[in-house]
């Protein structure tokens, strides 16, 4: 049920375009222009964060030029709603890689943001960021180990509001070990009429990123 803007808890009314929610006993969850998905015990099914969601700094390392490419070449151009499959071992150049176009995306005025599997109920927990209803570029959505998710989870995400934008394209990199769960996840993308590819992570001395 989408959860609209309404008085500031202390009496003022709630400016446009945002709102502020206040859990007195139990659970509150907050999505504006997105889905939370909530368990029966209040646990959120996955997290959605704005990019970078305060995990601890990857290492440095080198980041194949031809894999970024491909990754811009993906993200600026083909249809309304498309996802990427990256697999490769993780090493941390998968991480790093997937930070360096998140980065450069949010640069170029897309929203970034990740999903990550929910973690247990909290009293109050934003599970959700504030999506602007206009203005960005697009949306680029990043999951990693997404090949660890429980099928129904991936389900869950794909029908997501936030991916069903009519002003703006939305790219989904997932990030994987391997392919062993692609076929599954490339269905379920396929059944929400997306476009799908995947592309490997090029070996440390090879740069091709094919």
């Amino acid at each position: 049920m989408p959860i609209t803007s309404g008085p500031d808890p202390g009496g003022g009314p709630c400016p446009a375009g945002e709102q502020r929610i206040v859990a007195a006993d139990g659970f509150a969850y907050g999505a504006m222009h997105a889905d939370i998905h909530v368990f029966g015990d209040g646990a959120p099914a996955y997290r959605l964060d704005t990019w970078p969601s305060g995990r601890a700094p990857l290492p440095r390392t080198d980041v194949p030029a031809a894999a970024l490419e491909r990754l811009r070449e993906w993200r600026d151009s083909g249809p309304a709603l498309s996802g990427r499959w990256l697999h490769g071992p993780d090493d941390g150049r998968r991480g790093e890689l997937a930070a360096r176009f998140a980065a450069e995306s949010a640069g170029a005025g897309w929203e970034v943001l990740t999903a990550s599997l929910g973690s247990g109920p909290s009293p109050v927990a934003a599970v959700a960021p504030e999506i602007r209803a206009g203005g960005p570029v697009g949306v680029l959505l990043i999951v990693d180990h997404i090949d660890r998710w429980p099928h129904s989870h991936v389900t869950w995400l794909f029908s997501n509001a936030l991916l069903e934008r009519a002003d703006a394209p939305v790219r989904m990199l997932l990030l994987s070990s391997g392919l062993d769960a692609w076929p599954a996840i490339r269905a379920s993308l396929a059944g929400r009429r997306a476009a799908h590819s995947a592309q490997a992570l090029p070996r440390r001395d090879d740069d091709s990123g094919r």
